[in-house]
């Protein structure tokens, strides 16, 4: 039995949250000492997302923000490929590289994330995306020809990462014109709640940012942005925030998706009708008593661990075991800020309190630690207690 887990190999796709937690624990049940483990993420690069905005005011660096990966693949027993992944294949048990070539294996972790939604937008080469750090450093490249020549900069999208860039924008630079545009009448949609996205926009509004709710951004121009009513804001930057997708269909032609590009999974994690490959994190759609988990860094990373658990349950021949998430769509629990201000969302309410910036900290740092080798003791006490934190609410 040794001999055989010997030959036996498991691919992680993507170094982002769910595939750093796939790959840890692996290490943590043995895995990396059993079998050979193989992590690729196109840059070699982990990128703490939710911290990305906050470049933008220049309360966080690049360099505060990122890890390279490795260095933790190598401590915990894994081989890193640097290389771009151009096609998944899991009826031969196949992932084709763009530099690498073919690479067969036995069990797969899909943890790409999103990808950047458009939504079909006139004009999206002129749109400047917020999702990835290579996009922010566009941005703040930008922003510098603003802050010589003047102007004003939209933001579509009113969810949290529009928000919080907005609110960073006007901490960069007060005297700069930022409007901010959402296609429901609500900031924070996914809230459910016009109270909480009222709120949200008061807290926007006090920082000076200009709130548009219930139109829709339908073309992007060199000059600006056109709304569905026909009206045009004049822009020097669009920042785009409206949202994300799954991965592209090129991608994931032969796994069953869902939507906008969502991998279907079971209730184990695992894709429908593949035995052998798991898709946690936000690449994936989970559907639970009719309700679905919110796609957030902490579902990621709990997720990616049912998702090896059950790798390692498949190889000894036991039962998988069914993930139960801890961030339901049906009851929202949101961190944010607007310009250094925090806020806590969790179900229907609302609290604006400098706790959101305090717990969002010690995410950074916890998830940041195991990357940099702090000790498993040290990751799974913070971890524990912050579980705990969000099951209060």
């Amino acid at each position: 039995m040794k001999g055989l887990l010997a030959m036996r190999s498991i691919v992680i796709a993507g170094g982002g949250f769910a595939g750093v937690s796939a790959l840890r624990t692996a290490y943590r049940l043995g895995l990396t000492h059993k079998m050979e483990v193989t992590l690729i993420d196109r840059n070699g690069v982990f990128e703490y997302l939710p911290s990305l905005p906050y470049l933008i005011s220049g309360l966080k660096t690049p360099e505060e923000v990122t890890r390279p990966l490795e260095r933790f693949a190598s401590r915990l027993g894994a081989k890193l490929i640097k290389d771009e992944i151009v096609g998944i294949e899991p009826t031969s048990n196949e992932i084709r590289l763009r530099t690498n070539g073919v690479l067969g294996y036995d069990y797969l972790v899909i943890g790409l994330g999103a990808d950047v939604d458009y939504s079909n937008v006139r004009g999206y080469q002129y749109v400047y995306a917020a999702y990835r750090l290579r996009d922010y450093l566009s941005i703040l490249k930008k922003l510098e020809e603003v802050e010589e020549e003047g102007g004003s900069i939209v933001v579509v999208g009113g969810g949290l990462v529009g928000v919080e860039i907005a609110g960073e924008l006007k901490r960069w630079n007060s005297s700069i014109d930022v409007i901010l545009i959402e296609e429901a009448k609500t900031l924070l949609p996914y809230s459910g709640s016009l109270r909480i996205g009222d709120e949200v926009k008061s807290l926007l509004e006090k920082s000076g940012v200009k709130v548009v709710t219930g139109s829709r951004c339908v073309e992007v121009t060199r000059s600006g942005v056109v709304l569905e009513s026909g009206d045009s804001l004049e822009a020097s930057i669009v920042v785009w925030a409206a949202g994300v997708k799954g991965q592209r269909p090129e991608l994931t032609e032969e796994l069953p998706t869902y939507g906008r590009g969502w991998i279907l999974v079971d209730k184990t994690l695992r894709v429908e009708r593949y035995d052998n490959v798991f898709a946690p994190g936000d690449v994936n759609w989970l559907q639970i008593n009719g309700d679905t988990p919110m796609k957030s860094v902490e579902e990621a990373m709990l997720q990616a661990e049912t998702a090896v658990e059950n790798i390692a349950r498949s190889l000894e021949g036991r039962p998988l075991k069914p993930y139960s998430p801890l961030f339901l769509s049906s009851n929202p629990k949101i961190l944010g800020t607007v310009g250094g201000q925090g806020f806590i969302v969790w179900g229907n309410s609302i609290r604006v309190s400098n706790l959101a910036v305090h717990i969002k900290n010690s995410l950074e740092k916890t998830v940041l630690s195991l990357l940099d080798g702090q000790s498993e003791r040290f990751f799974s006490l913070k971890k524990a207690f912050l579980k705990s934190f969000f099951r209060v609410f």
